[in-house]
């Protein structure tokens, strides 16, 4: 019985040394990089997904605009091109269905690299990957799919990481 104790307080010590060292040999990248998704959406349900994962969406009353900035580095899946997907739903105003969507839709999408360490030669850097489509009538610029009832746009944009310098080029 002796004996096995001493063996167990010996494998314990060393557990215990083994675990006092672990961050010598522990390696830490020099930064985190985050993606964040920049969405101002009005007067229209919506929904946003990257590379196929539903990042963010609204289903509500839709005579005001969602202002939201959401991390996206999980729907990131490797460096390279990355798909895109909105889809805009006609919504409802004061409880009532609308037929199609409004002449007043806005949308203003960006996907934005922040770097955390601000002393680094990285800089933050950001891309609009959609803005709203317009047409001009009568003068004046509207939604150019008013009146449908869903529209879908879709794109593709590149996100590189050079994993030496961990360094992020966002290319349109």
């Amino acid at each position: 019985m002796a004996i096995v104790f001493s063996i167990c307080h010996a494998q314990n010590k060393h557990e215990k040394d083994q675990i006092k060292n672990l961050y010598k040999h522990v390696q830490f990248k020099n930064q985190a990089v985050e993606y964040r998704a920049n969405i101002q959406i009005g007067a229209s349900n919506f929904e946003l997904l990257i590379n196929d994962v539903p990042v963010e969406q609204y289903f509500g009353d839709a005579d005001g605009t969602v202002n939201t900035s959401i991390p996206i580095n999980d729907a990131i899946l490797h460096s390279g091109s990355q798909r895109w997907k909105l889809i805009l739903y006609h919504g409802t105003s004061k409880g009532k269905d609308l037929t199609g969507l409004s002449s007043n839709v806005l949308i203003d999408i960006e996907i934005e690299k922040l770097t955390p360490d601000i002393s680094s030669n990285e800089q933050s850097a950001s891309i609009k990957i959609l803005a709203t489509p317009t047409v001009l009538i009568s003068g004046k610029p509207q939604y150019k799919d008013a009146g449908k009832v869903i529209a879908i746009y879709e794109g593709i944009n590149s996100i590189r990481t050079d994993s030496f310098k961990n360094n992020i080029v966002l290319q349109q």
